[in-house]
C-alpha cells in the first residue's frame, strides 16, 4: 500500500533576466523547446485579483517537447508557476492542480503513467490536498487494474482496485480507510498505517463483505493480533462474537462467547458494519475518478480553457470530500 514516487515539480531553470530582456525586445522567449509569451489581452484571462494582480506581473508559459505538453498554465513575474496549471512530466505522469511559488499546493490530481501487465493496465492516481510539492492532508489514492483493451472507468463489475481514503503527511499515508475490491468481494480497513503502509494501531477494524466478518482491535505489521471478531448473517444480525489473540506466527486462539456478555463490544461491531454498508463507497470512488479522468483527458490540453475558466470552481466539482466514509466513521463511532 505504499504510494509510488511522484516527480518533483522541476522548477524552470532559465535566468529571469535573460527571459525578461527577450520579452521586452521581441515579446517572446524561446530556448530549446520552451516558449514564454507575454499575454496580449490580460482582461481576457483575468479571473481574480489574487491570480493576476497586474499586467506586468504575469506571463503565459507553454512548453512543448516530443509533441507533449510538459507545462500549460500561468507563471508569475519570476517565472514560478502560480494558480491552476497542467504539468505533464517526461516520464508520462500528469499533474493538474494548484501551484504556489512553483510547488504543488492546495488541491490537485496526480496521475501516474499506467503500467502494462499482460492483458491488464494498472493505473494509479492521487486526488486531494497538497503542500510543498507532496500530498498532504485529506485525499484519495487509487490503484486501478482494468482490462487493457477497454476504455478506462467503464467496467466497474470486472475491475479490481484498492483505494486509500484519509489523511496523508508529507507524501505518506497516516490514518484513514483502505478499500479493496476483488471481483464481487470487498474489504474495508480503518485505522492507522505505518510508514511502510501497513495496518497498525488500536481501535482499528477490518471488514470482509462476502464472509460478513468483522475484526476489531489491535493491528501490527499488517496483521490483526488482538481483539474481537464478529460474524453477521445476510440480514446484518450479529450471530457470533469471538475473543481473539495471535500467539505467534503459527498459532492463535479464539474463544466464542455469548453476545450479551459483551454488550458494549457487540454494539460497536453492529454500528461499524452499519456505517460501512450504509453507502456503496467503492462505486462512489470509481465513479468520481472516472469523471475526473474524463475531464482531464478531454479538456486539459486546451490552453484557452485553462486561462479562462474559474478552475477553483471546477476542482470543487470533483470533490474528494464527497467520499464521506472517514467522516461517517469518526462521527458515529468516535474512533
Amino acid at each position: 500500500m505504499i504510494p509510488r514516487q511522484i516527480q518533483s515539480s522541476n522548477p524552470i531553470q532559465f535566468k529571469t533576466q535573460e527571459i525578461q530582456e527577450s520579452l521586452k525586445n521581441t515579446g517572446v522567449f524561446i530556448k530549446d523547446s520552451f516558449v514564454i509569451k507575454q499575454l496580449s489581452d490580460f482582461d481576457q484571462y483575468r479571473q481574480e485579483e489574487e491570480y493576476i494582480p497586474a499586467e506586468e506581473d504575469y506571463v503565459f508559459a507553454l512548453q512543448n517537447k516530443d509533441e507533449k505538453t510538459p507545462f500549460l498554465g500561468v507563471a508569475n513575474y519570476y517565472f514560478k508557476r502560480e494558480g491552476y496549471c497542467l504539468n505533464t512530466y517526461l516520464n508520462g505522469d500528469i499533474y493538474f492542480g494548484y501551484y504556489n511559488n512553483d510547488l504543488r499546493s492546495k488541491q490537485g490530481l496526480y496521475s501516474f503513467k499506467p503500467i502494462a501487465d499482460q492483458n491488464f493496465l494498472l493505473s494509479q492516481f492521487y486526488y486531494g490536498s497538497w503542500a510543498e510539492d507532496l500530498f498532504n492532508g485529506p485525499g484519495i489514492y487509487l490503484w486501478l487494474k482494468e482490462e487493457a483493451n477497454k476504455t478506462p472507468f467503464t467496467d466497474y463489475n470486472n475491475t479490481t482496485f484498492e483505494a486509500f481514503v484519509g489523511n496523508s503527511i508529507k507524501g505518506k499515508f497516516d490514518k484513514g480507510a483502505l478499500l479493496n475490491k476483488k471481483g464481487e468481494n470487498t474489504f474495508i480497513y480503518y485505522g492507522s498505517l505505518s510508514e511502510k503502509g501497513k495496518k497498525e494501531g488500536n481501535n482499528c477494524f477490518y471488514y470482509c463483505a462476502k464472509l460478513e466478518k468483522l475484526c476489531y482491535g489491535k493491528f501490527d505489521d499488517g496483521t490483526f493480533i488482538e481483539g474481537y471478531i464478529g460474524k453477521f448473517d445476510e440480514k446484518g444480525n450479529l450471530t457470533d462474537l469471538i475473543i481473539y489473540k495471535k500467539l505467534d506466527d503459527n498459532n492463535s486462539q479464539g474463544e466464542k462467547i455469548k453476545i450479551n456478555s459483551e454488550p458494549d463490544i457487540a454494539n460497536i461491531l453492529r454500528k461499524i458494519r452499519e456505517v460501512l454498508v450504509s453507502k456503496d463507497y467503492f462505486y462512489m470512488i470509481y465513479e468520481e475518478f472516472g469523471k475526473i479522468i474524463e475531464f482531464r483527458d478531454e479538456k486539459m490540453n486546451n490552453i484557452d480553457m485553462i486561462l479562462t475558466e474559474k478552475y477553483e470552481e471546477i476542482m470543487k466539482c470533483f470533490n474528494y470530500n464527497k467520499i464521506t466514509l472517514c467522516q461517517e466513521i469518526e462521527k458515529n463511532l468516535s474512533l
